[in-house]
């Protein structure tokens, strides 16, 4: 049986069992952490609404799969919270080495940096006068693992467990032997408080950036000398505690010698927590540094050793299981080792037999791609996940949140995206299906005080949503694919007159679809929609600016955005021709920024493009573009990611389209097809089944499929049941140089769906 979280009582949340790679393989040894450090060289237009579409976001600090603490350097000294650390030559100064970290909106969660000289200046004044430097060429990073040698000569080691860290800074002699803690140094930072304890050696506090607030407990193997805090201007020397905004402290070791190490715990329930979890996880087992690096790469080792690829040139090895790492870095667990945890209201919960609870799901970019690789390959945490996500949304009145993170939901972001419905539909079962229901059907159908569909009267009445509401025309896609979703479901849990009511409106993206709109061939665009039912003025197919009636894209870009219905969207559009040529104009360019009438698969909303030839009888086309994605936008170099990762979502899709498969149609147990990029891929399943893949000619064939056989029987059609791989398998394509018919007359039960 494969390895999965161990949920029994008394059992810690790491991967466990002897289900790992092959005497002498070291697949962590094939990730690249700084892949999505730096900015992008494919991406040729420009995003338009602020530099989160220009580099990936990464981090290159240690974290465990899924964990609690993300120990990483800090680099970009403007404090932008979606980007903390960037990979350039011209970036060489340091802010620290924060605790949490993730591939996406970032906060510097009580930063670590090494003081080169007494504190007289208070950090909340000038942080820049405590900031040190550093050269790329002397950080070294792999799973589980980060180290680098300062300007100063200070080097420092950054090791992790699930909740908690260690660290080593080794001064060099005659070299201030300080550590300053500036607490929650990040834009939007609340209130702080730390507290120096030099006879137990420990300091603690709390940090709060965005309205989440981190509890941290740290040990110190050396004895703390002398120490202060400052508060706002106020710098006091000798002080052991202080609290409020902008607030931090030092220590300082004295004339004592060899490398100090550093014990470091968070929790989102307090200091206590945060101590337990430091006593559980390193202190009650006498874990070193040396030793928790080993025990670091072994679980990295054994969850990325699922995956094993073969007869692959070896950067595209390296792309894909960094892709795989990156995608395994949240969501993040939220409960302490004693399964204690803040819940959304604020309360302090107790998870049932230490279940791990999870936060950090943005259902904007999970629901395109993330959540149905977890599904597929990792249903046992996603169950987990989606218990948790179940319990935010009930615990902070019943609606379908868009974004969880930390202890905060927050509803920015477009669309209704039924995570755990979705789940249910692609094979989840272990969390509370009917309290989804619930929420999700109260998300669907209950205008009043619903914080996550505006106008959601005036679209049961009417049909859209108005564009008096920001997004107006996405918000009527989206609101008519969760009803999709939520629909199904509905009919899957039995309750067939909601499901009826939901399904009903799935077709609703027609609503906001005016084939009146012309752009040179192309007859049709989506557009928003007045309360009158008139369209808006000023439409042109690059109208959308990122922020109008569309989210970080165009019309052009959006008008393929019914996923759910595209053989509809084709019908609309003039037919399957009509609809090739657009797709085909649309990637002309690939990652052309959100104000283009090109493609921008540097981001969500443009994901699904190159896949929708396999609706309109051109599959070919999918294969070439798939392929072109991948080769042209993604590498294993620091600037190998299209567009910001966005928490796995731009990782995930590659990963994806390396398997030649993605799953276009949120909520419905499939896959489109192309044809991998990998030559042999053979991945362990969670129930302990083989699922195989092949693509004989690679990778000199080419991307065209030529035939695929599915457990040895001839397959034609480009759209595949989950069905047929999620318990294992074997999936054999044949591919060459050159177009075939393959895919384009596929027969019912290859032919991919479309709904109503």
């Amino acid at each position: 049986m494969v390895a999965a979280l161990l949920v029994a009582a008394g059992a810690p949340a790491v991967w466990l069992g002897t289900a790992g790679p092959g005497p002498g393989s070291d697949p962590a040894s094939l990730v690249d952490p700084w892949i999505g450090t730096a900015a992008t060289p494919t991406q040729t237009g420009t995003t338009g609404f602020d530099t989160t579409g220009l580099q990936g976001q990464t981090f290159p600090g240690p974290s465990l799969p899924f964990g609690m603490l993300q120990w990483s350097p800090d680099t970009n000294l403007d404090r932008n919270p979606f980007a903390s650390y960037l990979y350039h030559p011209g970036q060489t100064t340091l802010a620290g080495f924060s605790l949490l970290h993730d591939d996406g909106e970032q906060f510097r969660y009580v930063p670590f940096l090494p003081l080169s000289g007494p504190v007289t200046v208070s950090p909340a004044v000038d942080p820049a006068h405590y900031y040190s430097t550093l050269r790329h060429r002397d950080e070294k990073a792999s799973p589980g693992y980060y180290r680098v040698r300062l300007g100063s000569g200070v080097e420092v080691q950054l090791t992790t467990t699930q909740r908690g860290g260690l660290a080593r800074f080794a001064f060099p002699s005659g070299h201030p032997r300080g550590l300053l803690l500036s607490l929650s140094d990040t834009a939007r930072a609340g209130a702080d408080r730390i507290t120096i304890d030099p006879r137990g050696r420990r300091v603690s506090g709390y940090a709060t950036a965005n309205g989440v607030r981190v509890y941290f407990a740290a040990d110190f193997d050396q004895a703390i000398t002398s120490f202060g805090t400052y508060h706002g201007s106020a710098v006091q020397p000798g002080s052991a505690a202080a609290t409020g905004a902008a607030t931090g402290g030092w220590i300082d070791f004295g004339s004592s010698t060899g490398p100090v190490e550093v014990h470091v715990a968070v929790s989102y329930v307090g200091v206590g927590g945060a101590a337990n979890n430091l006593r559980q996880e390193i202190d009650g087992p006498h874990l070193d540094f040396d030793r928790a690096v080993s025990q670091a790469r072994a679980t990295w080792d054994r969850v990325l050793g699922r995956f094993s690829v073969g007869g692959t040139p070896a950067a595209i090895r390296r792309t894909f299981t960094t892709a795989l790492y990156h995608a395994l870095l949240q969501p993040n667990l939220a409960s302490d080792d004693d399964g204690r945890y803040r819940g959304w209201d604020g309360r302090i919960r107790q998870s049932p037999g230490r279940r791990p609870v999870y936060t950090t799901f943005s259902g904007w970019d999970m629901g395109r791609g993330q959540l149905a690789f977890l599904a597929v390959f990792f249903p046992a945490q996603a169950s987990d996940m989606m218990q948790s996500l179940v319990e935010a949304d009930e615990q902070t009145g019943g609606w379908s949140h868009r974004l969880v993170l930390g202890t905060r939901v927050e509803d920015i972001n477009v669309g209704d995206w039924e995570l755990p419905a979705e789940a249910y539909l692609l094979g989840v079962r272990g969390f509370d299906a009917r309290a989804a229901l619930r929420i999700a059907v109260q998300t669907a159908t209950q205008p009043v005080g619903n914080p996550v569909r505006p106008e959601l009267a005036f679209y049961e009445a009417h049909g859209w949503v108005p564009d008096r509401v920001y997004f107006s025309a996405e918000s009527t896609v989206d609101d008519a694919s969760a009803d999709l979703v939520t629909g199904l479901f509905a009919q899957a849990l039995g309750q067939l007159g909601t499901a009826r009511t939901l399904l009903g409106r799935a077709g609703d993206w027609r609503n906001v679809f005016d084939p009146a709109l012309t752009a040179g061939a192309g007859h049709g665009y989506m557009w928003s929609r007045n309360a009158d039912g008139s369209f808006s003025p000023g439409w042109y197919p690059g109208a959308g600016s990122c922020y109008g009636p569309f989210e970080e894209g165009t019309s052009a870009q959006y008008s393929f955005s019914a996923l759910q219905d595209e053989a509809g969207v084709a019908a609309a559009m003039g037919g399957a021709a009509a609809a090739t040529a657009r797709l085909d104009d649309l990637l002309r360019k690939l990652n052309d920024g959100c104000l283009s009438t090109a493609a921008y698969l540097g981001n969500e909303p443009s994901f699904a493009l190159p896949w929708l030839y396999d609706w309109f009888g051109t599959a070919s086309r999918t294969q070439s573009a798939v392929r072109r994605t991948v080769s042209q936008l993604f590498s294993d170099t620091p600037g190998g990611l299209p567009g910001n990762d966005d928490w796995g979502a731009m990782s995930t899709y590659y990963l994806w389209s390396a398997l030649g498969m993605y799953p276009v149609v949120p909520g419905v147990a499939g896959v489109a097809l192309a044809s991998p990029v990998l030559a042999r891929v053979s991945i362990r399943m969670e129930d302990g089944t083989e699922l195989q893949l092949s693509a004989a000619g690679r990778p000199t064939g080419g991307p065209y499929v030529d035939g695929l056989t599915v457990d040895g029987h001839p397959y034609g059609g480009p759209w595949l049941s989950l069905a047929s791989i999620d318990h294992g398998g074997r999936l054999d394509f044949r591919v060459g140089p050159a177009p075939t018919g393959w895919g384009s007359r596929p027969n019912p039960g290859s032919q991919p769906p479309s709904f109503p």
